[in-house]
């Protein structure tokens, strides 16, 4: 699961939504969210990615992505508009 986020290649960032289905993966099955989060310092295209994840993850109530979020945005190495 992880790892698709990692390799994820969208055609159209406008139309996929393989995003969405990722996070909702991670949701169904209870996954944690700290494997994603720590995919945020890896480089700058697979932090984009993880970002999306995240952010879709803490509007449906994780806290977990919501702090590793917040801690990306403060101390990160690259920062996310989230």
């Amino acid at each position: 699961m992880y790892d698709g986020i990692r390799r994820d290649r969208k055609w159209n960032d406008q139309s996929d939504t393989s995003d969405l289905y990722q996070a909702r993966l991670i949701r169904d099955l209870k996954l944690p969210a700290m494997p994603v989060v720590a995919q945020l310092a890896v480089d700058e295209e697979e932090c984009s990615r993880a970002a999306h994840v995240l952010e879709l993850l803490a509007l449906a109530g994780s806290d977990e992505a919501r702090e590793g979020l917040r801690a990306d945005i403060r101390m990160g190495k690259y920062w996310v508009t989230v």
